[in-house]
C-alpha cells in the first residue's frame, strides 16, 4: 500500500529536526560600497539595507557527542530555485556614513563593524565624471542559538575584516558602480549540550563579492539597488557561489 502523504511528511519532519539541532550564522551578502563621500565635513547618510544572507552552518548537530562539525554553505536554500533565492530580502541592516575629512568618511554597519572609505577619484561637486573609492573595515559580533537551560546552546564569536574597491560614474542624482569586496571571517564556536561543554571550535571563511549597483546620493531620500555575485570559501576546503539582490532605503543630510 502506497502512502504518498507519509512519504512527503517524513522528509519535511526530518528537515525541521535537523534545522533545530544545527547552528547557522548569517553573513551579509550585499555591501552597497558606493564610491561617494559627501562634500562637507559632518555630512552623511543613514540607510537600511536588505538581501538574502549567506548562511554558514558551523555545527550540524549540537546535541551529539561530540557535536557534529560538518560545515555547510546555504544548506537551507540549496534546493530552492535561482529566482526564489535571488529575490529574497530577509536580512536587514543599518549603515551610517559620516564624513570626517575631505574625501574620507567613517561608516558603521550594525553596532560593531567600523570602517573607513576614501574617495580618491572624482570627489566634490559636479556630475558627469568617474568616481572611485577604497575601503576597509573591522568588527566583532556574536551569534547564538538554543539555550543553556535546555542544553542545546551554541555561541559563535565572529571577527570580520573587510577590504574593498569601487568604481563608478556619477550622474546628476545617481551613481552607477561596480565594486569588489573581500570579507575574511574567523569564528570561535562553543557548544553546551547534555554531554558537556565543547570547543571553542575555530573556522575561517573568505567571502569575495563582486557587485553591480545604482544608488542615489546627497541630501534627501536615498534609494539603491545592487546585484551581487559571491564566491564563498570556508576552511580552504569548502567552496560555493551565491547570487543575491540588495535593496537600500535611507536619507542623507
Amino acid at each position: 500500500m502506497k502512502l504518498p502523504i507519509f512519504k512527503t511528511l517524513v522528509p519535511i519532519g526530518v528537515s525541521f529536526f535537523l534545522m533545530g539541532c544545527s547552528h547557522t550564522v548569517d553573513f551579509r551578502s550585499s555591501h552597497f560600497a558606493v564610491p561617494h563621500v559627501a562634500d562637507e565635513q559632518w555630512q552623511g547618510q543613514v540607510a537600511f539595507s536588505s538581501a538574502q544572507p549567506t548562511e554558514i552552518t558551523l555545527i550540524a548537530d549540537k546535541e551529539s557527542n561530540p557535536p557534529d562539525r560538518t560545515i555547510d554553505i546555504n544548506d537551507d536554500t540549496s534546493e530552492e530555485g535561482f529566482f526564489e533565492t535571488l529575490f529574497v530580502l530577509d536580512t536587514f541592516g543599518l549603515e551610517t556614513d559620516l564624513t570626517l575629512f575631505p574625501q574620507v568618511e567613517l561608516y558603521l554597519y550594525g553596532t560593531s563593524n567600523f570602517g573607513l572609505r576614501w574617495q580618491f577619484l572624482g570627489h566634490g561637486n559636479g556630475a558627469g565624471k568617474w568616481v572611485a573609492s577604497i575601503q576597509g573595515a573591522y568588527g566583532t559580533w556574536n551569534d547564538e542559538s538554543g539555550t543553556e537551560a535546555e542544553l542545546d546552546f551554541a555561541d559563535t564569536q565572529v571577527t570580520t575584516s573587510e577590504l574593498g574597491l569601487s568604481i563608478g560614474y556619477k550622474f546628476e542624482r545617481a551613481i552607477v558602480y561596480i565594486s569588489g569586496i573581500q570579507n575574511t571571517h574567523t569564528t570561535e564556536t562553543e557548544v553546551i549540550n547534555s554531554h558537556g561543554t565543547f570547543g571553542p571550535y575555530e573556522d575561517e571563511g573568505i567571502h569575495t563579492t563582486v557587485s553591480l549597483g545604482v544608488s542615489t546620493y546627497g541630501p534627501g531620500f536615498l534609494l539603491g539597488l545592487e546585484y551581487n555575485a559571491i564566491n564563498i570559501e570556508w576552511n580552504e576546503s569548502l567552496e560555493d557561489t551565491q547570487e543575491t539582490l540588495g535593496l537600500r532605503l535611507g536619507f542623507g543630510w
